[in-house]
């Protein structure tokens, strides 16, 4: 219920944008709802063609930065060192990178999975990078081909690292997790305790 000036902005932080809320709509017609929402979604995606302002960050960018399969080759074409890895819907390929390395699989994209089209809730579940055995692996492989997926060597570590670009700056945060009886791969798990600390990044 807060009007801005456009001409005020000089600074957006873009950061997860979403069309409407189902229960911010007063259509019972759930395609009314759902052309709502997408017309919404492209207002909001015109918002950086039409306000000249420093985005943190830059919505193409974002987009770019979010095709982790692009992002995987564009690191090592660069240098830098990436786990071996698969991606699509292989069973074939995912099978032969299992017999050389201990695995972990992750979402291509969308780490949230919708159970229940009625309910926005909790209740829905996240796909979090996990190991996966051999066996389980070998039984369920036949199932890669329904959906693309991202299989990658696993790489036991001390912390992940978080890094953050604003303009010509660098800011770095280590994430730790403080529970250490979870073999857990992915910080972002909902049941694990983080904590953060500066972080200085290597020269070179």
């Amino acid at each position: 219920n807060r009007k801005i000036n456009a001409s005020e902005v000089q600074s957006i932080w873009y950061r997860r944008i979403h069309g409407p809320k189902r229960d911010c709509l007063r259509y019972e017609n759930q395609l009314v709802a759902d052309y709502i929402r997408s017309e919404s979604t492209v207002f909001l995606k015109s918002l950086p063609r039409i306000l000249k302002s420093f985005w943190v960050s830059d919505p193409n960018a974002m987009d770019l930065a979010s095709l982790k399969p692009a992002q995987l080759i564009l690191a090592q074409s660069l240098g830098l060192t990436v786990p071996r890895t698969t991606f699509g819907n292989s069973p074939e390929a995912a099978l032969v990178l299992l017999d050389n390395a201990e695995m972990a699989i992750k979402a291509i994209d969308m780490a949230y999975v919708k159970l229940d089209a009625s309910n926005d809730g909790e209740d829905n579940s996240m796909i979090y990078t996990s190991r996966i055995t051999k066996t389980s692996m070998r039984e369920h492989a036949g199932m890669i081909a329904n959906c693309p997926i991202i299989v990658q060597e696993v790489i036991e570590k001390e912390f992940d690292v978080r890094v953050t670009v604003v303009g010509e700056e660098v800011f770095a945060a280590s994430i730790h997790i403080d529970n250490k009886n979870h073999q857990v791969l992915d910080w972002r798990h909902h049941k694990m305790e983080h904590s953060y600390k500066a972080h200085i990044l290597p020269k070179g």
